[in-house]
């Protein structure tokens, strides 16, 4: 596979993930309040009028975007390290896991504001190692 077409390829979850959030979250968020001050509050609008007319289950609302935005980094980070299983790439997938599933606890155990979802823990889990057992299997069958 084509180093461009890799890249191109991590973007994808992350592009879907970030249309799936602006398309069906609620208007109260913050990133709503972003978009109109930097002008493009419009765009948004009419974008989520596009997609108003199919309301997915919340599964794709609530927490494939977060896993796929996991699923993305996780590619990035081992497209970065050209496939090599080196300690350099192990500490940044665990720094990163850690960022994605630490806020996910501290809901838990109410540290910090939101709900705790284990679909939300398990999705990201599963999300962000995919690309590390597909590195895995392709070393091991090259």
């Amino acid at each position: 596979m084509r180093p461009k077409f890799q890249y191109i390829l991590s973007f994808v979850p992350l592009t879907i993930g970030g249309v799936l959030y602006i398309a069906y979250r609620p208007l109260n968020l913050k990133m709503f309040h972003w978009f109109r001050l930097i002008g493009i509050e419009k765009f948004i609008l009419d974008l989520r009028e596009i997609f108003s007319s199919y309301t997915p289950p919340d599964f794709f609302i609530y927490n494939l975007p977060y896993g796929l935005w996991s699923f993305s980094f996780s590619s990035l980070l081992i497209l970065i390290w050209k496939f090599k299983l080196e300690k350099g790439l192990f500490l940044y997938l665990i720094i990163s896991f850690s960022l994605v599933i630490v806020p996910e606890l501290l809901q838990y155990f109410e540290k910090i504001p939101g709900t705790f979802d284990l679909i939300d823990v398990l999705t990201n889990t599963v999300c962000f190692f995919s690309p590390i057992f597909f590195l895995f299997y392709k070393s091991k069958y090259k």
